[in-house]
């Protein structure tokens, strides 16, 4: 009776932290998601906009924390582009992104 509580307890534990990760992949996917529209909304207004400068400022921070807290780093992140394997690669390659986009490039399709 004892050893079926402790495998159904383990059982319980796994589930709650499988959910944890999900949940976690849905607070940052969210977060890119607005990051990405104050970014777009500082390109259209030529970052004339010092209230949305700062907003975008202050939520590519906020994303970055959220990425930095991962329990679990998922596998297959990629950004622009490149393979994101570790936390250790998160320093350079979304700074070099933003930094492209904060000088207000974005591309032009001809439809």
């Amino acid at each position: 009776m004892r050893r079926n509580c402790r495998v159904e307890r383990a059982s319980h534990e796994a589930a709650a932290q499988q959910f944890q990760v999900f949940a976690d992949i849905e607070v940052l996917e969210t977060s890119i998601r607005a990051e990405r529209g104050f970014t777009t909304s500082v390109v259209i207004l030529g970052g004339q906009d010092a209230a949305i400068n700062k907003l975008m400022v202050k939520h590519r921070s906020h994303t970055d924390k959220i990425l930095l807290n991962l329990r679990v780093w998922p596998e297959g992140l990629t950004v622009g582009g490149v393979a994101l394997a570790t936390k250790a690669d998160l320093k350079k390659t979304p700074s070099d992104i933003r930094r492209d986009r904060s000088r207000l490039s974005i591309p032009t399709y001809v439809m």
